[in-house]
Order: C-alpha cells, then sequence, then structure tokens
C-alpha cells in the first residue's frame, strides 16, 4: 500500500520529456529548480541546433580603425531568449500558460493615470502552481549588470500589482503559488567592453563569472535600492558556453533563478 502510494506521489510530482540531441528523456521532476535546471539545458541544445544551419546575427562588414574590434559585437536581440525558453518550458509540460511584454499596471500618485511596466515575459505554470516573470539582457557592457538588478528591483516594487487573480479567470485556483523572477542573458566572450575583472578563465574556455561575480553584484545592487523590502532568493543559476560547430565564437547563455517571497 505504502509503495502504491509512494507511486502515486512521485508521478503526481510531473514526468517531463525533454529532448537532448537525438534521445527523448524522460525526467521526474519534483523541484522547481530542477525542472526549470532541466528546461535550460534543453533551450542552450535548442541554440545550438539552430547555430548549426543558420546564423542569425549580422555582421559589420567595415570596422574603422579608430574602433576596437570588441566595440562592434555580434548581437541577437533578447527577445530570442524570452520566446525560445517558454517554448521549451511549454513543451515539457501541461497546463502551462506563456506571454510575452506582460503588462503591469501601477499607481504611485493618486492624482495622476495609471503607470504600465512591461515584463519581457511571463510563465504560468499551473501544475507546479509557479509563475515565473522573465527579464532578458544581452551582457555587452558593464552597464549590463545594472540592467538586470534594476529589472529585478521593479518587478519586486512594481511586480505585486499583476492582478494575476482576475486574469487567471479562477480565483478560486489562484491559492498557493510561489512567484519567481527568472533573469536570462547572453554573453559573446570576444565581443564586450565588460573587462577581465568579469571574465573566468578556464582550460582555455574563458567564460563569464557568472556565480561568483556577476550575481553577487546584481543581488548587491538589488539589495541597496531595495533596502526595508524582502529581498528575493537565488534558487539556481547556471551558464553554459554555446557549441557553435565550426565558429569559435565563444557565446555563452546563462540563467538565474529568485524566488518572490513577499507575492501572492
Amino acid at each position: 500500500m505504502h509503495a502504491i502510494v509512494f507511486i502515486c506521489v512521485s508521478v503526481w510530482h510531473i514526468i517531463s520529456l525533454s529532448l537532448r540531441g537525438n534521445q527523448l528523456i524522460v525526467v521526474f521532476m519534483s523541484e522547481v529548480k530542477e525542472f526549470i535546471s532541466t528546461v535550460f539545458d534543453v533551450y542552450c541544445r535548442e541554440y545550438e541546433n539552430v547555430f548549426r544551419v543558420f546564423e542569425p546575427w549580422a555582421k559589420y562588414k567595415h570596422v574603422p580603425e579608430s574602433k576596437r574590434g570588441d566595440e562592434f559585437r555580434l548581437s541577437i536581440h533578447e527577445c530570442n531568449q524570452v520566446v525560445k525558453f517558454q517554448s521549451v518550458y511549454k513543451g515539457g509540460s501541461d497546463g502551462v500558460l506563456t506571454w510575452v511584454e506582460f503588462p503591469i499596471r501601477y499607481n504611485e500618485d493618486k492624482n495622476k493615470q495609471d503607470d504600465t511596466i512591461h515584463v519581457d515575459g511571463i510563465i504560468v505554470d499551473r501544475n507546479r502552481k509557479a509563475i515565473y516573470f522573465i527579464e532578458a539582457k544581452r551582457l555587452t557592457k558593464k552597464q549590463g549588470f545594472d540592467y538586470v538588478a534594476n529589472d529585478i528591483k521593479r518587478i519586486m516594487q512594481q511586480g505585486k500589482n499583476h492582478d494575476l487573480t482576475r486574469r487567471l479567470k479562477a480565483e478560486d485556483e489562484f491559492n498557493g503559488y510561489t512567484f519567481y523572477c527568472l533573469i536570462l542573458a547572453d554573453f559573446w566572450r570576444e565581443h564586450n567592453t565588460i573587462g577581465k575583472t568579469y571574465k573566468e578563465e578556464l582550460k582555455g574556455d574563458a567564460k563569464l563569472n557568472w556565480a561568483d561575480k556577476v550575481l553577487p553584484y546584481i543581488q548587491n545592487k538589488v539589495n541597496e535600492e531595495t533596502s526595508g523590502m524582502t529581498q528575493p532568493e537565488l534558487v539556481s543559476q547556471d551558464i553554459q558556453h554555446i557549441d557553435m560547430g565550426d565558429k569559435a565564437l565563444n557565446y555563452h547563455l546563462a540563467y538565474a533563478l529568485f524566488e518572490l517571497p513577499d507575492f501572492k
């Protein structure tokens, strides 16, 4: 009897199907962070599959001698990060709603008209009772870290006006959800002006020191600018080098998942 209950509970924690290379893998997910980590792996492989047959970036045909080459970076618009991550997430789970440029109205002065912020994307997972506010960035300058911190601060301050109880049209269902801020980012090692301080030299595969330098910097910045508020908790993070086949361009994708404890 106990064995049957255990099996039922395990299955209830969602069976997700993900595609890695050419193999279909069944992944039992009991925690959001494990599922997000798996989605991120598949998301990175999806980028590699695209890059093997297609170059989505434009190249400069002329760079003035007065300019450094790294100032003329290759660039992929960050909207692709949002859409691709949402697509992979939705493909691995039922009961998922996604949207891009999600509007949130707020008012800090009752004598004036409401203002609106737009979150890059949102995922509502009705099975895991998880809601993710997604912000994506291209990290080509150190200021990009400040932009990420500002996005998190903006969600902390204005995101509580999400009005999702009404929007989901299921007030009786909207209980026990956990809210997250999901940061997505990309980074070209050879095409940036960040500086060596924010790079990590590892066996010829240099990459942005995401875990030990960038995320602590962002978290400290958020803490400074939102003092008095309950701070978001870093749940999981990763950065991966994206294989471009014969194109040695040192492109990386990264993510950081923060729980928003004050949200409901």
